[in-house]
């Protein structure tokens, strides 16, 4: 939802631009470039980290099991 959403918003069209009620419009007209920037960043960053997690789901899940494991009995060697 996050990339659909920043990929909206950048290329937003002057009928959907129109559509904004006065407020939006004014939020738009002044956000900062860099506010931008930093959002996209942060989309493809989290965009990565998901596909990341989905792509080693069985070395996360035996990692988990052995931190859970580790830390849940610290006598555990």
């Amino acid at each position: 939802m996050g990339v659909l959403a920043f990929r909206g918003q950048i290329t937003m069209t002057e009928e959907a631009f129109a559509l904004l009620s006065s407020a939006e419009q004014e939020l738009f007209v002044h956000y900062p470039l860099w506010t931008t920037i930093v959002y996209g960043i942060a989309v493809i960053a989290g965009f990565l980290g998901a596909i990341i997690l989905l792509m080693n789901k069985k070395s996360s899940q035996i990692n988990f099991h052995t931190f859970t494991t580790h830390y849940s009995n610290p006598n555990a060697t």
